[in-house]
């Protein structure tokens, strides 16, 4: 007589797969009610600017400059009944020489500036050599100003000339 392993009456046992598939849609739903529950933030909202108004440089360099770039005592000249002009002696400190861009904001007595998108202005500045940067206020109220320094966006290189015709 042969003996016949016991076979456990189970109706899971029979449908293995079944319940795989119903594990897998249960996770799931569970999945699904979780991430319908989840909370909606407020976005995030700006700082307060540690550097005040009174700090703040007049000269500003940005993009890398810092280091590339002193300037001397500027020059301010206005009048009642003429709008205000800047002239910033500015000395380029390296060997080459760069090309910058720059621009000048002036601001009313509330702070407000009264040009809002000022032109760009091109500056070669040889090596080691000094140039003068000016600007002139739009409008007899202006009280403070700003003068901004950038390289230059497009590099602007002049046409090699030829010796010999061919």
């Amino acid at each position: 007589m042969r003996n016949k392993p016991l076979r456990v009456l189970c109706p899971a046992a029979d449908r293995p797969n079944l319940d795989r598939a119903a594990m897998g849609a249960l996770i799931a739903a569970a999945l699904l009610l979780l991430a319908g529950c989840q909370r909606s933030y407020a976005p995030a909202g700006a700082r307060p600017d540690p550097i005040h108004d009174e700090a703040y440089p007049q000269v500003v360099t940005m993009y890398g400059l810092a280091g590339k770039i002193a300037m001397d005592q500027p020059v301010i000249e206005y009048a009642d009944d003429r709008p205000m002009s800047v002239t910033v002696p500015v000395r380029h400190l390296s060997d080459g020489d760069a090309h910058v861009q720059y621009r000048f904001l002036f601001f009313g007595p509330n702070g407000k500036p009264l040009n809002d998108d000022p032109a760009w202005q091109y500056q070669l500045m040889p090596p080691r050599g000094r140039v003068y940067l000016s600007g002139a206020a739009t409008e007899t109220t202006a009280v403070d100003w700003q003068c901004e320094i950038r390289p230059n966006r497009v590099e602007i290189v002049p046409r090699r000339r030829r010796l010999f015709r061919r």
